[in-house]
Formats: C-alpha cells, sequence, structure tokens
C-alpha cells in the first residue's frame, strides 16, 4: 500500500507500509516468554506474546528463554544461535514444568539440543535444510 503524506508539499514523495488486513503486519516475529524479560523500560511476564514492532523493537535478538511462534522468530532465533553457552543452559527452558518453579511454567516448542558437537533446533526450526545444524564435532 503506498500513501502520499506530501512532505514538504512535494506530491512525490511517498511512504511503502507493508500491512495486511485490519493494519496488522504481514510478517514479524512473535515469541511466548519462557521467564519475565525487561524490555524498553517495561517488565513481561513468563508466558507473554509479544511481537516485534508492537512490543518489541524492531530486529530485536531473541533470548534463549523465548519460544519462537511463527517463522520470522524461528529465523531470528537461528540467527542468533545458541551463543556458546552451556547444554545444560540451552535445555533449562526445554525441560522447564510448572513444578521446576513459580517462573517456569511455559515448555518451549522450538529450542536448542546439542547432538555430539553440533547444536540443532526443534520444533519450528526442525527442518534442517532450512536451518542447519551450527558447530562442528568435538
Amino acid at each position: 500500500m503506498a500513501v502520499n503524506i506530501g512532505f514538504g508539499g512535494n506530491p512525490l514523495a511517498t511512504i511503502f507500509t507493508f500491512k495486511g488486513i485490519f493494519g496488522v503486519p504481514i510478517s514479524h516475529g512473535q515469541y511466548r516468554l519462557l521467564e519475565p524479560h525487561y524490555i524498553n523500560n517495561q517488565v513481561f511476564a513468563v508466558g507473554a506474546v509479544l511481537t516485534e514492532g508492537v512490543e518489541l523493537p524492531e530486529g530485536w535478538i531473541p533470548t534463549l528463554a523465548v519460544d519462537p511462534l511463527n517463522n520470522d522468530a524461528v529465523k531470528a532465533f537461528y540467527a542468533a544461535g545458541p551463543r556458546g553457552i552451556a547444554y545444560e543452559d540451552l535445555a533449562q527452558w526445554a525441560r522447564a514444568t510448572p513444578q521446576d518453579g513459580p517462573q517456569l511454567t511455559t515448555r518451549a516448542v522450538t529450542f536448542w539440543i546439542k547432538q555430539g558437537g553440533f547444536y540443532k533446533l526443534t520444533g519450528l526450526g526442525a527442518d534442517p535444510v532450512a536451518f542447519p545444524p551450527i558447530g562442528g564435532p568435538g
């Protein structure tokens, strides 16, 4: 959709927006929080679903304590990588159950797992062609 804003009286100044029906963005990463997050001076609780471009800034780099809910989120989660942290840290959110504590009430579907010297995604990121394993033997 193109909207002519007439910037400075110039009728050629045009802004292009890529919005779907009712002004909802066609695609932005959407994440469910697995632990509380402090983003843009606001605290979001466990289980909150946040959308990039709404509650999250554009280009937000997801933490390991989120569950990506759509393809854009999985792409960003994959691009951020496992970040060289301990396997136990990566798997913590996947194993989370309500009995693990008050903050761990949401179980992840998409998370990093370690196999040999490689890290790979599960859930929505399980496609080895779109999201090949990261790392190497060792």
